[in-house]
């Protein structure tokens, strides 16, 4: 999924799409495991805040072509992504 469709061209649509998928499947892990089980919850997870981070991208930017945003935008994303739970600036 992260590859095919968060990859290096992407668009919104498809990107809710994925975020859907992905967090669907963090019910799907156990509550508690073994190293692997981490692991792949670590890795679910920063599948999810790539997601997030590309979804709030509203342009495309070096690597990270939105076909729903074909150009740069200096004065809202010349910034850096910040996370802080369900919320994505710019700061």
């Amino acid at each position: 999924m992260m590859w095919q469709h968060v990859a290096v061209v992407r668009d919104g649509k498809t990107l809710k799409q994925v975020l859907a998928d992905l967090s669907a499947m963090t019910s799907e892990l156990p509550s508690s495991g073994d190293r692997r089980m981490h692991e792949a919850a670590n890795i679910l997870r920063t599948g999810i805040l790539i997601t997030r981070c590309a979804l709030a991208r509203e342009e495309s930017r070096g690597a990270h072509y939105r076909v729903d945003f074909p150009f740069k935008n200096d004065a809202k994303f010349n910034r850096h992504s910040v996370v802080r739970g369900e919320t994505v600036t710019f700061g």
